[in-house]
């Protein structure tokens, strides 16, 4: 069976709705358009519809293959019932990732629009936007003992924790590796794990602890992890295993990459952005004034329906996530999530469209800069419609 690639779909709807062979364009209320059962606009009385379910859509396999990623852009129709209906193609993205964004948007459940108290259907756009993205671990995998809700650990026995996540390689060769503690049975050993991002079961996991089980005689683990930075659903993924050599007799036992960066760490605060690695003395201020103005711009982009006008929803999302010596971004989890789907995955987007970044500067020899981003809608609750009232920093 082929491991499904996860992928980051953005909900961005927009409030401006093609209206189509309106009946009666007289008599008809100024927000309601005679099409589709008389579907109404966002706006004007009518509340926005709401995602309460909204499960993340398949790769094609032809898309996959090529790494290819892009938006499709769907209208459609929420019902009183808070079902999509009429849903077509707005812009194409090909490779068969129209279809499975619509597969997808089919099984998403909302809450519907009010006018009035009442449910009424309403006509909106929907962004889906592809793009790969990592695993994370459960929340309470942090405890002692760690728990992994909704896995029956008598299949997936080990407890693997994750840490120093490195890349290495190009193209097609380009593997993910860290340095894990496995237990099993109550007895800890130090391995290496990796995998090549080009094959369908290799997605890359934020450090953590998870729960896994042994493939081919040892020679492989199947990792669970949660989509969505620790708050979607387990999906699964698969890593070769290398044991590590033992210490030569006398010889320094080093602490790991994760234990070191903590021992060292220096977090530094500027705004709604935190630095919680060691900075080692170098000056990140232009590095970081680039990629907050780099992230601000790609999450207006995909700025959500419910946090402009006028709804002007207010809420506060908090991910951290590495950049790592050449650029790229590791590690993202939702610390912080603001209780709508939307916004959570509008603020994931801004960071994902933005990697990968520039390098690291040179002067820093770490392996990786940690981050924390605090993304703030509407904390105000203006009655504008520029998405520059809201704050990411």
């Amino acid at each position: 069976m082929i491991a499904r690639v996860l992928l980051l779909a953005v909900l961005l709807v927009h409030l401006a709705c093609r209206a189509t062979a309106q009946s009666d364009p007289q008599n008809a209320p100024a927000n309601r358009v005679g099409y589709g059962g008389g579907a109404y606009r966002v706006g004007g009385g009518v509340s926005a519809p709401k995602a309460l379910y909204a499960p993340d859509p398949e790769y094609s396999e032809e898309a996959r293959k090529a790494k290819y990623q892009g938006t499709v852009v769907l209208w459609l129709v929420v019902d009183a019932n808070g079902r999509p209906q009429q849903i077509r193609i707005q812009r194409a993205l090909g490779m068969g990732l129209d279809e499975k964004a619509i597969e997808a948007v089919k099984m998403w459940k909302f809450e519907p629009a009010r006018k009035d108290g009442q449910p009424v259907p309403v006509m909106i756009n929907v962004n889906v936007t592809f793009r790969l993205y990592a695993l994370s671990p459960h929340p309470d995998s942090a405890g002692q003992p760690p728990r992994f809700p909704g896995v029956n650990t008598s299949k997936y026995p080990l407890v693997v924790r994750l840490n120093a996540i490195s890349f290495s390689g190009s193209g097609a060769a380009r593997t993910a590796g860290y340095q894990a503690a496995i237990t099993d049975a109550g007895q800890e050993r130090q391995v290496t794990i990796s995998c090549i991002l080009a094959s369908s079961h290799c997605l890359v996991l934020a450090d953590g602890t998870y729960p896994a089980r042994w493939e081919e005689n040892m020679k492989s683990l199947e990792i669970l992890g949660l989509s969505w930075g620790g708050h979607g659903e387990w999906k699964k993924t698969e890593y070769t295993v290398k044991l590590e050599e033992p210490a030569a007799p006398g010889g320094v036992t080093q602490p790991t990459a994760g234990a070191a960066a903590a021992d060292r760490q220096k977090s530094v605060t500027s705004g709604n952005i935190e630095v919680l690695s060691d900075t080692q003395g170098v000056d990140f201020g232009p590095y970081l004034s680039h990629v907050v103005d780099v992230v601000r711009r790609n999450w207006y982009t995909v700025m959500p329906f419910q946090a402009k006008a006028p709804v002007l929803e207010s809420g506060n999302v908090s991910i951290e996530f590495v950049i790592l010596r050449d650029g790229h971004v590791g590690g993202m989890k939702v610390t912080v999530p603001s209780g709508d789907i939307g916004l959570d995955r509008a603020a994931w987007g801004a960071i994902t469209g933005s990697a990968p970044f520039a390098p690291l500067p040179e002067q820093f020899r770490g392996p990786y800069l940690a981050l924390r981003f605090r993304f703030q809608y509407n904390p105000k609750k203006t009655a504008s419609n520029d998405p520059s009232e809201n704050d990411a920093h």
